[in-house]
């Protein structure tokens, strides 16, 4: 057991407390020569057929990047399942397809942008929630109430691109 977790993924457990911190978009990379690789947002219907890599089934990431594809009729690759986000980077620079990415990681870990393509679905922001949990009889929750709270406040005034979650 763990006493504290920082995930992704909301926690629905009558045993466990969390709070959301922020809500952070997913953006879409391409290789740079994609013929879609040309503007800041990409329509729906661009992504009929368009081939985008994900990382491996046991990752809630890839249900919700599975889920984004079933919509807009994309084809999930499963022959190319990547371990780590950083996998799936390089496969995109390889030209193996397209790939849904967190936005921080965009942010902290693209050091060539000239070999990838950013953008975002016009009008459909997809998104993940990152929470703070623990158990609600953890001895240290009253400080980890506060921890929570504090990362919000880092979150509201470094991270200013995300979208803060306000209630509780």
């Amino acid at each position: 057991n763990y006493d504290l977790i920082l995930t992704p993924v909301s926690l629905g457990s009558d045993e466990i407390a969390s709070i959301p911190l922020l809500t952070e978009p997913l953006k879409l990379i391409l290789p740079a020569d994609h013929p879609l690789a040309t503007g800041e947002t990409l329509e729906p219907s661009d992504l009929k057929d368009l081939r985008v890599l994900t990382l491996e089934d046991k990752h809630h990431f890839h249900h919700q990047v599975a889920q984004v594809c079933d919509q807009f009729g994309a084809q999930v690759l499963r022959d190319y399942e990547g371990t780590s986000l950083d996998t799936l980077r390089q496969m995109v620079v390889m030209g193996l397809g397209a790939a849904f990415l967190p936005g921080l990681y965009v942010d902290s870990e693209l050091h060539k942008p000239d070999q990838l393509h950013v953008c975002e679905i016009a009008n459909y922001p997809i998104s993940r929630q990152h929470v703070l949990a623990w158990r609600y009889t953890a001895p240290s929750r009253v400080f980890f109430r506060q921890l929570a709270q504090d990362l919000r406040e880092i979150v509201s005034t470094h991270l200013s691109d995300f979208t803060l979650v306000l209630d509780d």
